[in-house]
């Protein structure tokens, strides 16, 4: 009896033995819960892009800032980008994105959410513009004559427009812009008000009158087209013209106070912007290197940045620069050459003044007496 009793009593502290030790694989099976962090651990916290392109072009990466400069005419509206990371996916508007694949507006800054293995987040901002229509490159570069760079400039009492070379000498070339108009049987611009003047990327000209408040345009070698584009419904007083990268042409004008935005063959699109909150007599507007639209002001003597959507940044510059006797107090026309230095004709001293990047004046001055009023600007990059 008693060894019967003594084997139910060693069978059942067995099958306890066996219950505890089966609930303790249970029970610490997860190594958080049983104080074993080792799994956890290697759980990877990387999240970084480390190369983004688009098109072939690189983006420049500054910590969580990406920005890429595209060729001139690029369409961002719907571009695919190949990137690099260490997280394990990336997002942009909680959408998955598969490098080389996955294509995004690029018009405005995209925010890319990039996800590490144990959870961790990292946003990065990618902002891309393409390059303004002028930042093209020469094709003739490198022939012995071509490969100075020819600036132009409009003479609002002459009517003629004058080529310099690079070092800003008058080259003794000008053209009457009333003979070349009046020869094509358009006798009734004779009190033609030559103000800015610009380019669009197949090196055809284009002068803004604000007398007639017409753009007449010029083949590259200055004969006229037979087109000019009325803006009179818009602004009867328009100052300033210039193309933007996304190939449209735009206008300001200081009876407005306000951009006007037409199709490269003159066409109104509706679209307008209203910048009288910074500028009261804008007379200048051309678009850098980076995508960003500035507008100089002739009787404030600032100029205003607004990025590409025409929103403003909040920053100016003065261009008045000299003590006790200032100069850069009426600047008319204005560009950006390719080494991102800025160029403003000033009528007051019959100059045109040179800024670097951050609008510091570089202290050279090219004095240009071809005409009373030296108004319109640009750099030739046909």
């Amino acid at each position: 009896m008693n060894n019967k009793k003594s084997s139910i009593l060693l069978f059942l502290v067995i099958s306890f033995s066996l219950l505890v030790i089966g609930c303790s694989g249970v029970l610490f099976d997860n190594p958080s819960d049983s104080g074993d962090t080792s799994t956890a651990d290697t759980l990877s916290g990387d999240c970084a892009i480390t190369a983004f392109t688009i098109n072939g072009i690189n983006g420049a990466i500054d910590g969580t800032d990406i920005s890429l400069t595209l060729p001139y005419g690029t369409d961002l509206t719907n571009l695919v980008a190949s990137f690099v990371t260490s997280g394990q996916n990336v997002t942009v508007s909680e959408v998955e994105q598969i490098s080389g694949q996955t294509a995004n507006n690029f018009s405005i800054p995209v925010e890319h959410t990039v996800y590490a293995e144990n959870g961790d987040t990292e946003i990065y901002t990618v902002t891309a513009c393409s390059e303004p229509y002028n930042s093209v490159e020469n094709p003739n570069e490198g022939e012995e004559e071509a490969s100075l760079a020819v600036y132009w400039m409009t003479g609002y009492d002459t009517h003629n427009v004058y080529g310099y070379d690079s070092n800003w000498e008058y080259t003794g070339t000008n053209y009457s812009l009333v003979d070349l108009v009046n020869a094509n049987g358009q006798v009734y611009w004779g009190d033609f008000g030559a103000r800015d003047i610009t380019q669009d990327s197949d090196g055809n000209w284009y002068v803004v009158d604000n007398v007639y408040d017409d753009v007449w345009k010029f083949n590259n070698d200055w004969t006229y087209t037979g087109e000019h584009y009325d803006l009179t419904s818009q602004e009867t007083s328009p100052e300033g013209i210039a193309f933007g990268s996304d190939g449209y042409l735009y206008a300001v004008g200081w009876s407005s106070d306000t951009v006007f935005k037409y199709s490269f063959d003159g066409v109104y699109t509706g679209t307008s912007y209203d910048i009288s909150a910074q500028s009261n007599y804008p007379t200048g507007i051309y678009q850098d290197l980076e995508g960003y639209w500035w507008v100089l002001d002739s009787l404030v003597d600032k100029v205003f940045k607004y990025n590409s959507n025409w929103a403003y940044t909040g920053t100016s510059y003065t261009t008045k620069f000299g003590s006790p006797i200032v100069k850069g107090t009426n600047g008319y026309g204005m560009f950006q050459d390719s080494d991102r230095y800025w160029y403003i004709s000033d009528i007051a001293d019959d100059a045109v003044n040179q800024y670097n990047s951050d609008w510091e004046y570089t202290g050279n001055s090219f004095i240009q007496l071809e005409d009373g009023v030296m108004a319109g600007i640009i750099e030739d990059r046909s």
